[in-house]
């Protein structure tokens, strides 16, 4: 009997909290984050790149605060890609934007310690505004990784990185980072990994994203995905940084790439 009353309990609680993920009645967004990382996490896609090749797409949601080890060993097999990708970007702004004496210290960085995952993280988010790689994860943080694959067996082609935090509204989170290797490019990997979103979670409403305004190729990319140009207020970050934002409500491009994915078994 007390078993019974154990399992019926356990269910309910179960039962009550998808019905809280699907209506959106989360309070805040700690406790939106903490249900889907509870049970929906991890998980396998199936897909395909615009030429029909298959992919595999694999995502975790991370409370790095609480599972520290478990999120820099998957931030281990990501540097190599945000070193190919990534840094020169940041190296492309230091030299053309920032200040002589500082283009000078992120090139220096770049030659000597360019697979450092600490480094490229401290160089991606200068004067950003999301984050600071200085302070520690907080305990109200998730992150959603996502990679693709060709096959089960090999390295990812590319990532995206999404932060949940709970000093945004409610279905709002922040795309951090998203980054393919040069030979996987112009295969649409970039919007197959940031529409999958929608099929992991739904009942996001808004996308919120930084670009170097060096970065116009990936500045096009978020436009045709459906995002929009927004308004940065801080006049220092506007100079280091171009704002977009995309709503379910206002478009739903990602939306419909998202149905074509399949959640493997």
């Amino acid at each position: 009997m007390l078993k019974k009353l154990l399992l019926a309990t356990i269910s309910c609680i179960f039962i009550g909290t998808l019905f809280m993920i699907n209506s959106g009645s989360f309070k805040n967004q700690y406790l939106y984050a903490t249900a889907l990382l509870k049970y929906r996490s991890p998980g396998t896609l199936l897909a395909a790149d615009k030429t029909g090749k298959p992919l595999i797409l694999r995502w975790h949601l991370y409370q790095p605060a609480a599972q520290q080890q478990l999120f820099d060993a998957m931030r281990a097999t990501l540097a190599p890609i945000a070193a190919q990708t990534l840094l020169p970007i940041e190296n492309t702004f230091a030299r053309t934007t920032l200040a002589p004496e500082h283009a000078t210290l992120e090139q220096k960085n770049n030659h000597t310690d360019e697979n450092n995952s600490a480094h490229m993280r401290t160089v991606a988010h200068k004067s950003h505004p999301a984050a600071n790689p200085d302070e520690p994860w907080q305990p109200d943080e998730h992150c959603l990784i996502i990679t693709a694959h060709e096959h089960s067996q090999m390295p990812p082609l590319g990532y995206i990185q999404y932060i949940f935090r709970n000093t945004t509204p409610i279905g709002t989170i922040t795309l951090d980072e998203l980054a393919i290797i040069p030979s996987a490019q112009r295969r649409g990997i970039g919007k197959l990994l940031v529409s999958s979103l929608y099929t992991i979670i739904p009942q996001i409403e808004r996308i919120e994203l930084y670009v170097r305004p060096t970065n116009t190729t990936a500045q096009a990319a978020y436009l045709s995905y459906g995002f929009t140009s927004g308004q940065i207020e801080d006049t220092n970050c506007a100079k280091n940084w171009c704002f977009f934002v995309y709503e379910s409500v206002k478009t739903h491009s990602l939306q419909d790439r998202a149905r074509y994915l399949k959640k493997s078994a």
